[in-house]
C-alpha cells in the first residue's frame, strides 16, 4: 500500500497544512483565473498563452516562467521544467505564482513535453489550475448550469447539436429542467438515407445538403443562421430557422451548437449576410460583401455604443506562397481565418476581405484593452500554430484599428481611418497592431510620395531612412562636437528614442551621452561577464523590447537598468580599426517600444555613424592635448 508521504511527493504537494484563506480575492474582480493552458520556449520564456492567463499576468508575461513562481518556490519549479526536458515525463507540482498585481495565487501545474521537437517550437506545455479559485468556480458553474436549464425549461425553443468527435447529431428541447429528445442519429448514416429516400423533394434535399456543409467544412468556423423543413428529423413543426456556430476546445471543433425557432413557412432572405452565398468559399468566414454589410449594420445598431473595426493582414504573404507553394498558403490563410473566430468568441463577427486580409467587427467588448487583448492572443496563437504548421515558417500579422464612435461616424470612414493605421504599421516595420490616435494620425495623408514631418516614410520606407542618416551626420556633424550634437538630438526626435549613449576604454566607461540623463550606468562592465556577452549576437546587437526578462536570467543588469529608466533597450558593439572597442546604446525610458527588424538595422547603421564621430572628436582632442604638453 503506497505510503501518504509518497502520495503527497507524487503530486509535488507538501504534507503539511496550511490554511490558505487569506489567498481568496477580496472581490470578484480582483485579478485571478480558474484555468489555463500556455507553452514555453526553451529558455522557459512564454510563446504562447490562453487570453487568461495574459489578463492574469499582464507585464509579468515576458518574465521566464520560473520567474513567476515564489522565491521559496521557484526551484521545485525548475527542476520539474528540467525532470520534463530529461525524461520526457510529465510533471505536476503545486507552486505560488506572481500575478500581475505582484500578489500570489497557489496553483497546481502540470508539465508536459511539447509533442514536436523542432527547434523553434516549444519545449514544454504547462497547464495551471488556480487552487483558490477552483471550488468557487466549480460552485458558479453548478448554479449557471442549474440556472441555465430553467430557462431553457422556459423557453419554446428546441436545440441542435452536431458532435465532430464521432458525427452525432442530435435534437431536444428542455422541459422541467430535464432534456427531451426528439432526434439522434449519425450525420453519415443520416445523410445517406436523406440521398436514398424518393419522399423528398429536391428543394428538402438541397436545403439537408447545406446544412451538411455547414457542419462538414473544417473551415466554417463564424455563425450559420438557415432554414430546414423539419420533416427530414421526422418532425411535423413547419420550416425550422437554425442559429448556431462551433464551439471549441484545446483549439479543437469539439460541437456545433444552434438554437431551432419554429417558422411554420418558409422565410425568404432579407439580407445578403444571411444567405448561403454569404461565405467565403477557402475560410468559412463572411466574404467580403457579407462582412461590410455586418459591419454597416452593427455600427447602425450601435447607438453609440462602441464598435472597434480592425483590419488584419498577413505580412508577406507572397513570399509564404513562393517559398512553400500556393497550397501552403491556402492552408495558412484557413488556419489565420480559423484562429481569429476561435479567439472571437461571440464578440463580434469577421470576415475575409481580400486575399491574406481580413475584417474584424467588435461590438461586445467591454473596452478597448479587452479588444487589444483579444487582438494580442489572436497574433500571438496565429504566429504559434502557423509555425507548428510548416517548420521555420515565421507568419507575423499586422493591424489597424479604429473605434467607432470616437474616431468616425460611419463605416466608411472608420474603414479609412482603420485602413490607414494598417498602412502605418507595415511601414513602421511590420509584425505590430496600431490604433488610430486623432493627433498623432490625423495629419497622414495615406500613399502620399511626401512625408517630410512623418516618421513614417511610406515609400521605400528603409532606404529612405538610411539615406536620411548618411545625409544627416554629413550635413551636420561636421568634425565639431558641437555638430556631433545636433545630429544625434534629430535622429533621437527621428527615431522616437530617449536616450542614447557611448561606453569605451577600459570597463566600457561611460564616455557620451544625450538626452534624459539621470542615474546613468557610469560603466557597462556587464559586458565583461559571460552572461552578458551571451546577450549579444554575432553582429555584436543586442534588442530588449522590455527590462522585465532579464530579472530572472541577469538580475544585476536588470537592477542598473530600472534604476535609470531604461525599459526598452538597443545595444551595438562597436570595433574600430585602430583596435577601440566601444557600446552605443539606444534607450527608451518609463515606456513600452517595440523594435522591427528594419529599425534595429537602421540603429546599426546609425551606431557606426555615432561611434566613428565621437572617436574622431576623441582623438583630435588628444592630439590637441599632445600638442599643448609640448609646447
Amino acid at each position: 500500500m503506497q505510503r501518504k508521504e509518497d502520495s503527497y511527493k507524487q503530486w509535488g504537494m507538501k504534507n503539511v497544512a496550511e490554511n490558505v484563506t487569506d489567498f481568496y480575492p477580496e472581490s470578484e474582480d480582483a485579478l485571478s483565473f480558474g484555468h489555463g493552458k500556455l507553452s514555453l520556449k526553451s529558455d522557459d520564456a512564454i510563446m504562447n498563452a490562453d487570453e487568461s492567463i495574459y489578463a492574469f499576468l499582464k507585464r509579468l508575461s515576458a518574465l521566464p516562467f520560473p520567474g513567476l513562481a515564489h522565491p521559496e518556490d521557484a526551484d521545485c519549479v525548475r527542476k520539474a521544467l528540467a525532470d520534463v526536458h530529461e525524461t520526457g515525463e510529465p510533471q505536476c507540482v503545486t507552486f505560488r505564482m506572481q500575478g500581475g498585481d505582484e500578489k500570489y495565487r497557489y496553483v497546481y501545474a502540470k508539465f508536459s513535453k511539447h509533442e514536436r521537437e523542432w527547434e523553434d517550437m516549444p519545449c514544454v506545455d504547462v497547464e495551471l489550475i488556480d487552487i483558490i479559485r477552483i471550488g468557487h468556480l466549480y460552485d458558479l458553474t453548478k448554479g449557471r448550469v442549474e440556472k441555465y436549464r430553467k430557462l431553457m425549461s422556459l423557453s419554446d425553443k428546441m436545440y441542435f447539436e452536431y458532435r465532430y468527435s464521432d458525427g452525432m447529431i442530435s435534437i431536444y428541447e428542455y422541459i422541467n429542467n430535464r432534456s427531451n429528445d426528439l432526434f439522434a442519429k449519425k450525420l453519415e448514416d443520416f445523410r445517406e438515407e436523406i440521398a436514398t429516400c424518393p419522399d423528398y423533394s429536391f428543394k428538402q434535399k438541397a436545403e439537408f445538403e447545406t446544412l451538411c456543409d455547414h457542419l462538414t467544412n473544417r473551415m466554417e468556423n463564424m455563425d450559420v443562421e438557415m432554414e430546414v423543413d423539419s420533416r427530414l428529423f421526422g418532425l411535423d413543426r413547419g420550416y425550422l430557422l437554425l442559429r448556431g456556430s462551433a464551439a471549441y476546445h484545446d483549439n479543437r471543433k469539439e460541437l456545433f451548437v444552434a438554437t431551432i425557432t419554429v417558422c411554420k413557412e418558409a422565410k425568404s432572405e432579407e439580407k445578403y449576410y444571411k444567405s448561403v452565398y454569404a461565405r467565403d468559399g477557402g475560410t468559412g468566414l463572411y466574404n467580403k460583401r457579407a462582412i461590410a454589410e455586418l459591419a454597416m449594420e452593427t455600427i447602425d445598431n450601435a447607438k453609440g455604443a462602441s464598435v472597434f473595426l480592425c483590419i488584419l493582414d498577413v505580412d508577406d504573404f507572397k513570399n509564404i506562397n513562393d517559398s512553400y507553394g500556393h497550397l501552403a498558403g491556402d492552408e495558412i490563410i484557413a488556419k489565420v481565418a480559423e484562429v481569429i473566430n476561435n479567439n472571437m468568441a461571440g464578440r463580434g463577427f469577421a470576415g475575409r476581405f481580400g486575399g491574406d486580409e481580413f475584417l474584424i467587427v467588435a461590438d461586445r467588448v467591454k473596452n478597448a484593452d479587452e479588444f487589444i487583448l483579444m487582438l494580442k492572443t489572436m497574433r500571438k496563437t496565429i504566429a504559434y500554430q502557423c509555425a507548428e504548421m510548416y517548420r521555420g515558417l515565421n507568419v507575423t500579422t499586422s493591424a489597424g484599428i479604429a473605434e467607432y464612435p470616437k474616431d468616425a461616424s460611419d463605416y466608411e470612414e472608420l474603414f479609412k481611418l482603420a485602413d490607414k493605421c494598417l498602412y502605418l504599421a507595415k511601414a513602421k516595420g511590420k509584425n505590430r497592431y496600431i490604433i488610430y490616435v486623432e493627433e498623432k494620425h490625423k495629419d497622414f495623408h495615406l500613399y502620399s510620395t511626401e512625408q517630410k514631418d512623418s516618421k513614417v516614410y511610406p515609400v521605400n520606407a528603409y532606404d529612405a531612412r538610411c539615406r536620411q542618416i548618411v545625409d544627416t551626420f554629413n550635413r551636420m556633424a561636421g568634425g565639431t562636437r558641437e555638430g556631433l550634437d545636433n545630429a544625434v538630438q534629430y535622429l533621437m526626435k527621428s527615431f522616437d528614442i530617449d536616450r542614447i549613449t557611448v561606453y569605451g576604454g577600459d570597463g566600457y566607461e561611460l564616455k557620451y551621452s544625450m538626452g534624459d540623463c539621470g542615474c546613468l550606468m557610469q560603466r557597462a562592465d556587464y559586458l565583461e561577464d559571460e552572461r552578458g556577452k551571451a546577450l549579444f549576437d554575432e553582429s555584436g546587437l543586442y534588442t530588449q523590447n522590455q527590462s522585465l526578462p532579464l530579472k530572472e536570467k541577469f538580475p544585476e543588469l536588470y537592477d542598473k537598468l530600472k534604476a535609470q529608466g531604461t525599459e526598452g533597450y538597443h545595444a551595438t558593439k562597436i570595433f574600430g580599426q585602430d583596435g577601440c572597442e566601444m557600446l552605443v546604446t539606444f534607450e527608451i525610458l518609463r515606456r513600452f517600444r517595440k523594435w522591427s527588424g528594419n529599425e534595429r538595422g537602421l540603429l546599426y547603421i546609425t551606431a557606426q555613424f555615432i561611434g566613428k564621430c565621437w572617436w574622431e572628436l576623441e582623438k583630435a582632442n588628444n592630439r590637441s592635448n599632445d600638442k599643448g604638453e609640448e609646447s
